[in-house]
């Protein structure tokens, strides 16, 4: 599966929890500041259920 949006992934991913992850990889503004990426960065992880760095 392969989807530009984190909402439909999380939700295929509620749907079928034996859907292997093989990558996330997200993209940003350039103007957008360093502490709101930071703070997208750890909302996704937790939908995720990804280890937080």
């Amino acid at each position: 599966m392969m989807t530009p949006y984190v909402s439909e992934a999380v939700w295929q991913w509620l749907q079928n929890r034996n859907i292997n992850w093989t990558m996330v990889q997200r993209i940003a503004p350039f103007y957008s500041q360093k502490v709101e990426r930071d703070e997208w960065d750890v909302a996704v992880a937790r939908a995720l259920e990804l280890p937080i760095f």
